[in-house]
């Protein structure tokens, strides 16, 4: 294993042996598969937050829904309350044209 750098015409020439070459090679191939895989990766992790982004405005418009059918519910018991007085009043009327009824008839 030697690996010799000497001086040629102004340049500086790199000699190396066979095992040095295959090294290199292996390390070269390594550094690319790295990259491959990385990128690979990088592309999952991409598409996994775009479906999380998607995921997220259908859930941030459900919560739009909600809050605007939330925000309504103070109204939605006023009326509530309202319909039961109007309910007992119309059983109050009913109650008295009764007894109005069964007086008439005992008349």
């Amino acid at each position: 294993m030697t690996m010799d750098v000497e001086p040629a015409g102004g340049r500086m020439v790199l000699h190396v042996g066979p095992v040095e070459r295959a090294l290199m090679i292996a390390v070269g191939a390594g550094i690319v598969g790295l990259g491959g895989w990385s990128w690979d990766k990088l592309n999952d992790v991409s598409a996994s937050v775009a479906n999380m982004t998607m995921q997220q405005a259908v859930t941030n418009s459900r919560l739009d829904t909600l809050t605007t059918q939330l925000a309504d519910i103070p109204g939605l018991s006023r009326q509530v309350a309202e319909m039961r007085i109007r309910i007992e009043r119309n059983a109050q009327d009913i109650r008295d044209l009764a007894d109005e009824d069964k007086e008439n008839k005992k008349r």
